[in-house]
C-alpha cells in the first residue's frame, strides 16, 4: 500500500523526494521488492537494512514524516521515536498506533490510499500544517517516558492498580 501511495505522489501530486525503507528484510519481503520493480520506483525508493540508533536518530530528524501503514503494531515505538525528534508520524488506525501518536496524531485508514495520498502530500506542502503536526507530536511523545513505564510495570508486579504507589513502596521494595 506505501509503495502504492508513494507512486501516486510521484505522479498526481510531483513530489519528488525519496521513500526511504528502514529495517532489516523480515517476513514477506520479497513481495515489496517486487512491487517497488512493478511499479518501475528502483531510482526513488533506498533501502538501509541495518540501521545504529545514532543513525536512526538522524534519519528521523532529516525525514519529512516516518510513515507506518501498519496492520499490526505491538507497542509503536517507531512513532513515538519519531514524534520526539520531530518527525511528524502518519500511522494506521491499527493496533497501538492510534494510542501513541495521540488524538491530534495523523492516523489514517489503511483502506483508504486517497487519504495517505492526501496526507502525505500536505505534510510535504504545507508548511503551517506540518508544524502544527510537529508540535502535536513533541506533546505527545512528552508522555511517554522509561521511568514511567518502568514504575508501571513495577507496580503491576507488585499488584497494584497503577504506578502512582510505586513511590510509597519500603525501601528494600522498590
Amino acid at each position: 500500500m506505501l509503495l502504492r501511495v508513494y507512486a501516486r505522489l510521484r505522479a498526481e501530486k510531483e513530489i519528488r523526494v525519496p521513500l526511504v525503507l528502514v529495517g532489516r528484510k523480515g517476513w514477506l519481503f520479497e513481495d515489496v521488492f517486487m512491487t517497488i520493480e512493478e511499479l518501475e520506483l528502483e531510482p526513488y525508493v533506498v533501502h538501509l537494512d541495518s540501521v545504529s540508533d545514532e543513525d536512526l536518530r538522524y534519519l528521523y530528524h532529516a525525514a519529512g514524516a516516518l510513515v507506518t501503514p501498519s496492520l499490526y503494531e505491538g507497542f509503536g515505538l517507531p512513532a513515538l521515536e519519531a514524534q520526539h525528534c520531530g518527525c511528524p508520524a502518519i500511522v494506521s488506525d491499527r493496533g497501538s498506533l492510534p494510542e501513541i501518536v495521540g488524538e491530534n496524531g495523523l492516523i489514517i485508514s489503511l483502506e483508504n490510499d486517497d487519504a495517505w495520498v492526501e496526507a502525505l502530500a500536505q505534510i510535504k506542502n504545507d508548511l503551517d500544517f506540518r508544524e502544527k503536526a510537529i508540535d502535536d507530536g513533541f506533546k505527545q511523545a512528552e508522555k511517554f517516558s522509561w521511568a514511567k513505564s518502568a514504575k508501571q510495570t513495577q507496580s503491576l508486579y507488585l499488584g497494584q492498580s497503577d504506578g502512582s504507589q510505586a513511590d510509597t513502596l519500603p525501601e528494600d521494595r522498590q
